[in-house]
């Protein structure tokens, strides 16, 4: 985990990194023939140490008092399928002291693939479609290994894109090009 750390509320200037086990339940929770599959989740463990520049060293830990409870739903979707998940985490903190100072309230930790952020690209597959998604720039250009370099994907001025691909089409590369 990386992480901005605020004692104000408003400002995030010290940056900490933590590492360490977790892990979950998840229960199927609804009829099959429902067209979003949901499923009950609770955290039961999440044990995190590591240090916060400026700061030392901390642990954080799932309160092992009370429950952590959230939900994942997998539904179709056109280009594939939406994945969603989230849990509401107690969470207690040790500043280097040996004491476990619990939060006042639960922490919404999302699992869910997030949008396309500047820089990132995201492709999926669906039938005989590549369909691209970014923000900002456009997406470089497609690789053409026969021509040894990066070229223009025509017509991809927004997203998302669509590219019809062949059978005998076996890789294809994309990028964000750099302006």
């Amino acid at each position: 985990m990386t992480f901005e750390l605020s004692t104000d509320g408003m400002n995030f200037p010290f940056l900490g990194t933590a590492t360490g086990p977790v892990r979950a339940t998840i229960s199927f929770t609804n009829p099959p023939s429902s067209p979003v599959m949901v499923f009950d989740t609770e955290m039961q463990q999440l044990d995190l140490s590591g240090a916060i520049a400026g700061l030392g060293p901390f642990a954080v830990r799932e309160s092992p008092s009370r429950p952590s409870l959230g939900k994942h739903t997998l539904r179709n979707d056109p280009p594939g399928f939406r994945v969603s998940s989230f849990f509401d985490v107690f969470l207690e903190l040790n500043a280097g002291t040996g004491d476990w100072i619990p939060a006042n309230r639960a922490v919404r930790l999302l699992a869910d693939a997030p949008p396309a952020g500047p820089g990132s690209i995201f492709i999926s597959l669906k039938g005989n479609e590549i369909t691209l998604q970014w923000v900002g720039t456009l997406p470089a250009p497609e690789h053409n290994k026969s021509a040894g370099g990066w070229t223009d994907v025509a017509g991809a001025m927004h997203a998302p894109y669509t590219i019809p691909i062949t059978a005998s089409e076996r890789q294809r590369f994309f990028r964000l090009r750099g302006e």
